[in-house]
């Protein structure tokens, strides 16, 4: 405790509950020291987690500490009802967009695919796939999945369960398929993996062999992994959002540059979990160029339950680096009204000149798309004004570095140079809290403040796109 704040807070929050019985006794002499070290360190995350506890609850709810004291009017009690889990509302949407996106890509391939290539012979698949047209179910698989893993692991519910696994080259996930026309496990099969579809006459290309193939050992394969809708999108997404020959013809697409808009944006988030999936606190978006037509938005968002309330003390409470200082809960400021969000943001988003631009992660992408999926997921039954979720492959999103080098001959390592040497110009919150948070905890410096990341991009930028 004494590391964080300074010496007139050097107080201890709470008191050491009584120690409870202990479990161990009866256990052999040959274990004390053992246990005497588990029990060492069940004290110290104890200890640890306390004083994180204690450390927010001064720094957000006491009438002494920096937040209430400069935000007197800003502090709230915690709601009466828990707040809702808003972690996994983007799941569905990843579902429905990565099934399009796979059977897009399916198309695109059977498009392109007419007769068999030359030197092609049939296989146990493709014979079966001739002998049960329109029956023979294809299961979407990681691409590290082979024919005896999935066997080994629906074996003990399904025995005799068979499955021949094809591949296509530059797809991002591969297609089993399930060697059984039988309904109940063609159902069961179709539960088990949400992307599925029948196969066609177009899908014996996975099935033939070629007279070169060289078959691997099955040993030698990666172990089995679930199908992932995300990570297929995800990795979608970043191979165009890195992309300046895509960008160059997303520019051309909407009539040059001079008839986009680039706006950056940047968000700050409670947690940021599998899939770079964010519990977002907030979000900011400037045009580089001001736009009387588009002006700069916003604004602190309620994430919702936090399961993990260490990390999110630890982010809040400026305990370790890349801290945003905001609370994630007990703040009026923090906004609940994620339809009215959705809504601002949808004004860049639904502008076809709009060309998004950020330097940080993926994360800051799903966090635009996490609002609609968080007023969809509280919407009233019936109300159908709300907006969809916008799918992560038509956001016209590209990363600093790209446009960097879309704009300028210069290394793009000259950017971040010139990020760094700009003067710091956090928003009014950040400032005021980061002033405060100065005479409490030990050793901080500043807070991560999302309008300021996002400005700070437009002031390098600025200078490169008006010259065009």
């Amino acid at each position: 405790m004494s590391l964080l704040f300074s010496k007139e807070r050097r107080t201890m929050f709470y008191e050491e509950n009584d120690s409870s019985a202990n479990e161990f006794e009866t256990m052999s002499s040959e274990d004390d020291d053992f246990l005497n070290e588990l029990e060492e360190l069940t004290d110290e995350l104890d200890y640890t987690l306390n004083t994180h506890l204690s450390c927010f609850y001064f720094l957000f709810h006491d009438e002494s500490g920096p937040f209430r004291r400069t935000f007197p009017e800003e502090s709230m009690s915690d709601l009466s009802t828990p707040p809702p889990d808003l972690t996994y509302v983007l799941h569905d949407a990843a579902m429905v967009e990565a099934e399009d996106h796979l059977r897009e890509l399916e198309s695109q391939r059977a498009a392109s695919v007419t007769n068999p290539e030359p030197g092609t012979k049939s296989s146990r698949a493709s014979r079966f796939l001739d002998e049960n047209p329109g029956a023979c179910l294809l299961i979407a698989v990681d691409k590290a999945v082979n024919r005896s893993q999935l066997k080994e692991k629906h074996a003990s519910e399904f025995p005799g369960i068979d499955f021949i696994v094809g591949y296509v080259s530059g797809e991002p996930t591969g297609w089993a398929l399930l060697m059984d026309t039988d309904a109940k496990l063609v159902s069961a099969m179709q539960v088990l993996y949400p992307i599925h579809r029948f196969a066609t006459d177009e899908d014996r290309y996975m099935f033939v062999k070629s007279r070169s193939t060289i078959e691997k050992d099955a040993g030698s394969s990666p172990q089995v992994s679930a199908y992932d809708p995300q990570k297929v999108l995800n990795k979608a997404f970043l191979k165009r959002w890195g992309s300046k020959a895509n960008l160059a013809r997303h520019i051309e697409s909407i009539g040059g540059v001079g008839n986009a808009i680039f706006v950056s944006f940047d968000a700050e988030a409670v947690l940021v979990s599998y899939g770079s999936i964010p519990l977002p606190l907030e979000i900011a978006l400037v045009p580089v160029v001001k736009n009387e037509k588009l002006p700069p938005f916003h604004c602190f968002l309620h994430p919702g339950h936090v399961e993990d309330c260490v990390t999110a003390i630890k982010l809040s409470c400026g305990l370790v680096d890349g801290a945003h200082c905001i609370p994630f809960k007990c703040a009026s400021f923090l906004r609940r009204d994620y339809a009215a969000v959705a809504g601002e943001i949808n004004r860049f988003l639904s502008c076809k000149q709009v060309v998004l631009v950020n330097k940080g992660t993926l994360m800051d992408v799903h966090a635009l798309r996490w609002v609609f999926a968080a007023a969809r997921a509280l919407e009233n039954e019936g109300d159908g004004a709300l907006l969809e979720v916008p799918p992560l492959l038509s956001m016209p999103c590209y990363s600093f570095d790209v446009v960097w080098e879309f704009f300028s001959d210069e290394d793009v390592k000259k950017s971040y140079d010139n990020l760094k040497s700009l003067p710091k110009k956090p928003c009014s919150y950040h400032r005021k809290i980061s002033e405060a948070f100065k005479e409490e905890v030990v050793a901080f410096h500043s807070a991560h403040c999302a309008l300021e990341d996002a400005e700070t991009l437009c002031d390098v930028l600025r200078p490169l796109i008006q010259r065009v």
